[in-house]
């Protein structure tokens, strides 16, 4: 295996273009310079620092810099990038100028390799030479829990929202060290940030986007409440994860009220619920003879059901038909609001039902 397949073989699949192409430049730049796991480690940080915003320690910015001069500059930098809020307006690129006056005294090992290089020593280097500092800051050391999941709700309200919800959590947890995940099974999901449960709901099999339903919801829940740790589980206000999926599905329906009252086709409903990260999607089922069971459905929520004839199977039929659910839909949510959903009975095969429904 050459040189570039073994840098290329280190992308991770969550990784941006923006970010891959930064970190593998800074990989080959120093392929032949640290062992693996201190090149990876190097890299991350380098990646941390241009595209997330991190901070870390003085002397580990510097020595950032140093090993990272004139990589950035040589990158395409697109619009993309993470970049925290406060600083969206004024953040000044650095110049090449600033770039070639760092300094680039780096000590240079050719025997040492990214993936095949021999390790002296597990803790990054050799035991001659001096440790990279790679501590995170002393502030997140010290926080409690409770305190960890605020500071992660004002890191993930700092990302930028045009971002994937995957995007959105790796950005916030990795500027606080703090991991999350998402665990399934079958159509049960549970989402734990830290090692507490965030998310616990089980989706109907009708429900064809879980993981991105349930990754929006936490992400919602994030952004509107105030998170606080109760044993193992993150309260959203007063409700557990349990409630996490219902709740953020209330709350957006309350947040377009307004606007949705307005719209009277299935084109309309579907602008509309988009803007707050829920999917309109109709299904069929073919019933007995040649009539068919149509569902409008919002994620995991079924908003209408309809029976059709024979003579309203026709595409052009079943069109006018869907739009004028969709416009009762529309009045239905613009009066009900925070009340517009609901758990489902037994009657529906979907966890939760416009309240209209029942």
């Amino acid at each position: 295996m050459g040189k570039d397949e073994e840098i290329d073989a280190e992308r991770k699949a969550w990784e941006s273009e923006e970010a891959w192409q930064l970190r593998r430049a800074f990989l080959r730049a120093h392929f032949d310079d640290f062992p693996s796991n201190r090149l990876r480690c190097l890299s991350q940080l380098f990646v941390n620092i241009h595209v997330l915003g991190c901070e870390y320690s003085p002397s580990l910015m510097e020595s950032i810099r140093e090993l990272g001069a004139g990589i950035s500059a040589d990158v395409k930098k697109s619009s993309g990038a993470f970049v925290r809020a406060s600083q969206a307006k004024k953040r000044v690129p650095v110049s090449n100028a600033d770039l070639n006056s760092a300094s680039n005294n780096n000590n240079h090992h050719p025997e040492r390799t990214i993936l095949h290089g021999k390790r002296v020593n597990e803790d990054f280097g050799n035991k001659n030479e001096p440790a990279m500092p790679m501590a995170p800051p002393a502030k997140v050391q010290v926080l409690d829990d409770d305190a960890k999941i605020k500071d992660f709700k004002v890191f993930l309200s700092q990302t930028g929202h045009h971002l994937s919800a995957v995007q959105m959590l790796n950005a916030a947890g990795g500027r606080l060290r703090i991991p999350w995940r998402t665990v399934r099974k079958g159509n049960e999901v549970a989402i734990e940030v830290d090692r507490f449960v965030a998310f616990q709901h089980k989706f109907s099999d009708g429900c064809t986007e879980i993981e991105d339903c349930a990754l929006n919801a936490v992400i919602e829940s994030f952004l509107s409440c105030e998170p606080s740790v109760s044993g193992k589980e993150i309260l959203f206000g007063e409700s557990g994860p349990s409630k996490c999926y219902l709740n953020s599905v209330n709350r957006s329906f309350s947040k377009i009220r307004s606007s949705i009252e307005k719209e009277k086709t299935f084109k309309g409903l579907t602008k509309v619920l988009e803007a707050v990260n829920i999917t309109v999607a109709q299904r069929t089922k073919h019933l007995q003879g040649w009539s068919q069971q149509l569902d409008v459905c919002a994620g995991d929520v079924l908003l209408a059901t309809r029976t059709l004839s024979k003579d309203e199977c026709t595409r052009p039929k079943m069109l006018a038909i869907v739009d004028g659910i969709a416009s009762r839909l529309c009045a239905a949510i613009g009066a009900n609001g925070a009340a517009a959903v609901a758990n489902t009975s037994d009657k529906f095969p979907y966890s939760l039902v416009l309240s209209t429904l029942l």
